[in-house]
């Protein structure tokens, strides 16, 4: 019998089987255990957000591909082969764009941030231009970090609503909430409780055993496909390059279209220093390094997790080879038009013997993102706007114990933590609102992400670059350039009326600033500028796009990886044109004061 049309009459998550729980749960156990052993005792908040700088930096290196790689690759990336006129091109961007990008951050960033006990980029932002840019950067975080990973819990949703697809559906009946909705929550609930479990140390270590997860979870799929065809790889390989899904190179210079060369190495060889340098995800990571040179290696080394999403590739391909002799019917068809997006899936559900499912079905929720944003969102939150007390630098030795400040800081951040898993998981409830607006779950998960990049790239310039200036010109600059984004996103009535409302509130509060401070007159050119960047959004969402000649009715702009790089000049440059001038600037050797952290002691 054809193995594709076994549950036309059933539920699809019917072939998982008792013994894919067990590996399932089996894999959550080790991991847990795993990372809670080699996190040892974290009472302390220095020791629960930066591991006391103690750890090794393949972990470190094995944990930002974890972070970084995601369910997206396991989910969305074979779609990119098989869907209609998929290919390689996406490859591109971790191939090019990606090491650029790694590159720009180990000789610029890193050295930078080991010059003093800091917790996070935006501490860094916050000693070059004023401590309320921690505030402000830290919310630019949060927005980014809610977008683009709340998209990221909803496709991994997406997958247990697939595996518990009877009781969730008997659930929805009984109750009226949504299998999705249902889904997300299960998740979201889980991951509060994971992360609250243990500091960055325990995320570390259980990311580092989830990342073996993932490669033997990739390999195993590839093996598997081939395995099914008749003709095995050779025959994988054959149809999949007949239909030309194996082409990588794009050299197109038009700037609405994704997956170039020029976007790889210009759009996300650039832009990428926010996701890789100053995404509190992944710098929460490099910061727990010994020191500049292993933080080095951990960034340079993670681009090795290329491999996942290879494989990933590699499987649709060998998927797409499977379904053109196999061709998909009954009810697996049947998701598939519902949601192309989770045809990885499922195969696994599908296709595949018992006991492999439940690797694979691990192997995705292993790449579930929200145990480690959870985190670096709670150590911000606390930084920007709890902890502001100075204390002594480390300089015999961190304290191991935890004072009543310590253990008063913990609970705090674990509260945090718990907040930031509701407001996560009520994101990805929206995600599934604007799906319908992206061609695929990896084009709207890459869109959320670029929002607010800009406006923590371009202040991070603003900081790093001697120009002797203060932080007035960024706290006017930075909420402009996510309302540009906007505009350039989206050209509805609504968001031009956002943008218009957004840039009016802006403008108002600057001449209203400066008429309380007298300063209004001789301030008159900077306050024109004003103006005119406050106006741009509200232009570019009425004016700056094209007709989208593959779907009437809709505007087409830039393609949103450009969104992070267009932000940050917008930032950069209003910023530095508003900004008033200082004397002088803090020498980088000078003598500095520790950030405000508690729980060290000299």
């Amino acid at each position: 019998m054809n193995p594709s049309t076994s549950l036309a009459a059933g539920y699809i998550s019917s072939n998982f089987t008792w013994i894919d729980w067990a590996i399932l749960a089996g894999v959550f156990v080790l991991t847990t255990v795993f990372g809670a052993v080699l996190a040892g005792k974290q009472s302390t908040f220095r020791q629960f957000f930066l591991a006391g700088r103690k750890l090794p930096w393949p972990a470190v290196a094995a944990s930002i591909v974890s972070t970084q790689i995601s369910a997206v690759s396991f989910v969305s990336l074979p779609f990119l082969v098989f869907g209609v006129g998929g290919n390689f091109t996406w490859l591109q961007i971790p191939v090019f764009g990606a090491l650029i990008s790694r590159f720009l951050v180990a000789w610029w960033l890193i050295p930078k941030f080991f010059e003093r006990e800091i917790y996070s980029p935006y501490d860094y932002m916050a000693n070059r231009l004023g401590g309320g840019v921690r505030s402000m950067t830290t919310s630019f975080f949060i927005l980014t970090a809610l977008l683009g990973n709340g998209a990221r819990l909803y496709l991994t949703a997406l997958v247990l609503e697939l595996l518990l697809q009877q009781p969730l559906a008997q659930f929805e009946a009984l109750t009226g909430i949504t299998s999705i909705a249902t889904s997300i929550w299960i998740i979201g609930i889980f991951s509060i409780l994971w992360t609250i479990l243990g500091g960055i140390s325990s995320v570390v270590w259980t990311d580092t055993l989830m990342c073996v997860v993932m490669v033997a979870g990739a390999l195993a799929s590839l093996i598997a496909v081939t395995h099914l065809l008749p003709g095995g790889f050779g025959e994988m390989l054959s149809v999949t390059a007949d239909a030309g899904r194996f082409k990588f190179w794009n050299f197109d210079t038009d700037p609405t279209k994704l997956y170039t060369f020029w976007i790889a190495c210009i759009g996300v060889g650039l832009g990428g220093i926010e996701s890789v340098g100053l995404d509190q995800s992944v710098a929460q990571r490099v910061l727990c390094c010994r020191n500049a040179a292993a933080a080095r290696k951990a960034i340079i080394f993670s681009w090795i997790g290329i491999a996942i999403p290879i494989l990933c590739l590699f499987v649709g391909a060998a998927i797409f080879a499977y379904y053109q002799r196999f061709p998909l019917t009954g009810t697996a068809l049947e998701s598939y038009t519902a949601k192309p997006d989770r045809i990885f899936p499922i195969f696994i559900l599908t296709v595949l013997p018992t006991g492999l499912i439940g690797l694979l079905i691990a192997a995705i929720f292993a790449a579930a993102p929200t145990t480690s944003v959870l985190s670096a969102l709670s150590q911000t939150t606390m930084s920007a706007f709890f902890l502001r007390r100075p204390t002594p630098a480390p300089a015999h030795g961190e304290s191991t114990v935890a004072t009543a400040e310590d253990r008063s800081a913990v609970r705090l951040s674990r509260l945090l933590i718990a907040l930031y898993g509701i407001a996560m998981s009520a994101v990805a409830m929206l995600a599934e609102i604007g799906r319908e607006y992206y061609p695929t779950l990896l084009d709207l998960i890459y869109s959320m992400s670029g929002y607010a990049g800009g406006a923590l790239l371009g202040g991070f310039f603003l900081a790093w670059l001697p120009l002797n200036i203060n932080a007035r010109g960024y706290f006017f600059s930075a909420p402009l350039s996510v309302l540009v984004i906007v505009g350039l996103a989206w050209h509805q009535s609504w968001a031009q009326f956002l943008c218009a409302a957004g840039g009016s509130v802006i403008a108002i509060f600057w001449v209203f600033l400066h008429i309380k401070r007298g300063t209004l007159s001789s301030s008159l050119p900077q306050t024109v500028l004003l103006i005119l960047a406050a106006v741009s959004p509200v232009l570019i969402s009425r004016y700056a796009y094209f007709d989208n000649p593959a779907k009437p009715g809709a505007a087409l702009s830039v393609a949103y990886f450009w969104y992070t790089l267009i932000g940050a000049i917008f930032t950069f440059g209003f910023g530095y044109l508003l900004a008033a001038r200082k004397e002088s600037l803090e020498s980088p050797d000078s003598p500095r004061q520790p950030i405000a952290m508690p729980g060290v002691s000299t």
